[in-house]
């Protein structure tokens, strides 16, 4: 598997993820999307979920392909693949060790 972070509009994490996963059901890509909240407690005891990484979202497929990128950028909320949309960038060594250990979690 490969992993890689794309940029949605923060807030819209969960959004992106399933109008990704929607357009993808129709093709015979498989991926993954991550992304991670922490509670919070305010001071009057509310409990709520807050992005970890607001508008980061990562995502494993066994190849990124131009096919499967085109699709993830007509995906509602995308902004772009980091480092960029021509070039975006594996996760490996000690970061994917850390995103892996997350993501099993």
């Amino acid at each position: 598997m490969e992993y890689y972070c794309l940029l949605v509009k923060t807030g819209e994490e969960e959004k992106f993820k399933g109008a990704a996963l929607e357009k993808l059901s129709l093709t015979d890509f498989t991926v993954d999307f991550y992304f991670f909240q922490r509670s919070l407690k305010t001071n009057q005891g509310k409990v709520f979920e807050n992005p970890l990484f607001p508008g980061y979202i990562f995502f494993s497929t066994e190849q990124l392909v131009p096919e499967l990128m085109m699709i993830l950028k007509k995906v509602k909320g995308f902004i772009r693949f980091l480092i960029d949309n021509t070039n975006p960038i594996k996760i490996v060594g000690r970061q994917l060790e850390e995103l892996v250990l997350c993501c099993a979690s």
